[in-house]
């Protein structure tokens, strides 16, 4: 099993997260404690930079949807940056780009949600 990287800084008011390695079900407890702690922290504008995932399975998209709810409610919002062909291939086949949007670079998503 490859192991999960997720290392954070913020800038201004938005958390970047940047994800290395495969979101599973083996590593989605982490990627979700990651998710957790950053709105704990009272952060409401999150990026997730997804460049060095390679997969993402399904636990990873559902806890992805269950954050863009969660700061939704509380007036915040989520966005990817750099995703992955394979990444960009399932989340458009998932038709979620009404749900979270996704940008080129990390620096477009940071401009976007500030």
């Amino acid at each position: 099993m490859e192991a999960l990287s997720i290392e954070r800084r913020d800038e201004g008011a938005v958390a970047v997260l940047a994800v290395v390695g495969i979101v599973d079900m083996g590593t989605s407890a982490a990627f979700e404690t990651a998710l957790s702690k950053a709105v704990a922290e009272g952060r409401t504008r999150i990026v997730l930079s997804l460049a060095g995932v390679s997969l993402m399975g399904s636990s990873g998209w559902g806890a992805v949807l269950a954050l863009a709810k969660k700061l939704r409610d509380s007036g915040g919002n989520v966005a990817f940056a750099a995703l992955s062909p394979p990444l960009k291939s399932v989340y458009q086949m998932l038709a979620m780009e009404g749900l979270v949007a996704s940008y080129e670079t990390e620096r477009e998503a940071v401009g976007a949600l500030s």
